[in-house]
């Protein structure tokens, strides 16, 4: 029995010998294989999180990689840059659970390791792609803003310049003095927001002194105006109560015509179409002359008899004449050789010679 047991001894050495020569060097034991499944399985589990990641990440940021209008190189560029990164995150695919034996786990824990890895270096690239892309829209306005802001003080700086004097009220030209000092200090801001405010208020104060400006030129031309019809009603008294003499006599009599109560009035007519000699001696002794001429009316005055007014009509200004009310149509001629064959005229000299300024009658 001593001996049978010695060699039944030696033969299970002999055995285990032989399979141990035969298994694979790198085959686990039980407990090594348990331990790779688990780390399998847990690189599974992390590869299914990074895909969602990714695929959130992904859906996020889209809208970033949108061209624009506005978008300038850097911009552009940026936004490329995460539209080709997008496009390689659509080619990745969750890696998918495979059978684990003792000879396979360890390569298929390799495996899913480095897809994780590749996940997740592009998760971080997309993330600092997409912040590279704000940063360049962010960068764009500030510039754009500073830009605008810097010609709205140039425009301010122009209107307060030309402005001095030429207002009645120094308030809205005062304001805009302040703010044009506040936005020196706003031109290296980073303040896109309080900047665009600024810009706002600029335009706004610039627009109130060009109105302040126009307010005290159409007061200067209404009390020049009133002047002129002061003057006029003060000629036409003298030359109605017969104390008016024409100057250019020789030329034949003339027809005064009755003052009206109201506004501009001839205080004489003639018949251009047949005494041209006649009319120009009429108006040559002052007062506004009523020149037909068939197709229509010429109302001469010359500018240093109380006519001066004439050159200032503007297109759409209304005014009576002989009790009725004519609006300027916006027609000029310089130089009467020029003047139209029909329609109605107000007529009177500048500095380069007989101005007519067209006017229809509207009541």
């Amino acid at each position: 029995m001593k001996t049978n047991t010695k060699t039944m001894r030696t033969i299970m050495f002999l055995s285990l010998a032989i399979a141990m020569f035969f298994i694979p060097a790198n085959t686990a034991t039980a407990n090594e294989f348990m331990q790779n499944r688990k780390e399998y399985e847990t690189a599974l589990n992390h590869a299914t999180i990074l895909t969602a990641r990714l695929k959130q990440d992904t859906e996020n940021v889209q809208n970033k990689t949108i061209v624009t209008r506005d978008d300038d190189d850097a911009t552009r560029i940026a936004r490329e840059a995460l539209q080709s990164q997008l496009t390689e995150a659509t080619k990745i695919h969750m890696s998918q659970k495979e059978k684990a034996t003792v000879f396979t786990v360890s390569s298929l824990t390799d495996k899913t390791v480095k897809s994780n890895n590749r996940i997740h270096s592009l998760i971080r690239s997309i993330d600092r792609t997409a912040k590279s892309v704000d940063t360049a829209i962010a960068s764009h306005k500030l510039d754009d803003m500073r830009k605008k802001l810097a010609d709205m003080v140039d425009k301010g700086k122009r209107i307060l310049e030309s402005s001095n004097g030429n207002v009645d009220d120094e308030n809205n030209r005062d304001k805009l003095s302040d703010l044009l000092e506040k936005a020196k200090d706003l031109m290296e801001s980073t303040d896109v927001k309080t900047m665009s405010v600024d810009v706002s208020e600029l335009d706004k104060l610039i627009n109130k002194v060009s109105d302040d400006m126009n307010a005290r030129q159409s007061r200067i031309g209404q009390e020049r105006q009133q002047s002129v019809v002061a003057a006029s009603y003060s000629q036409a008294s003298d030359t109605t109560s017969g104390n008016y003499t024409p100057t250019r006599s020789n030329y034949g009599s003339y027809t005064p015509t009755q003052s009206t109560p109201r506004g501009y009035y001839s205080s004489m007519s003639c018949d251009l179409t047949s005494a041209a000699d006649h009319c120009q001696g009429a108006v040559d002794g002052g007062g506004i002359v009523d020149l037909n001429y068939g197709s229509g009316h010429v109302y001469a005055q010359h500018n240093n008899t109380g006519g001066a007014w004439i050159n200032n009509l503007q297109a759409g200004q209304t005014f009576t004449m002989n009790g009725s009310t004519y609006r300027v149509n916006g027609q000029s001629v310089q130089g009467a050789q020029y003047a139209p064959d029909s329609g109605d005229w107000m007529q009177t000299c500048n500095g380069n010679g007989n101005h007519l300024v067209g006017i229809t009658k509207i009541s």
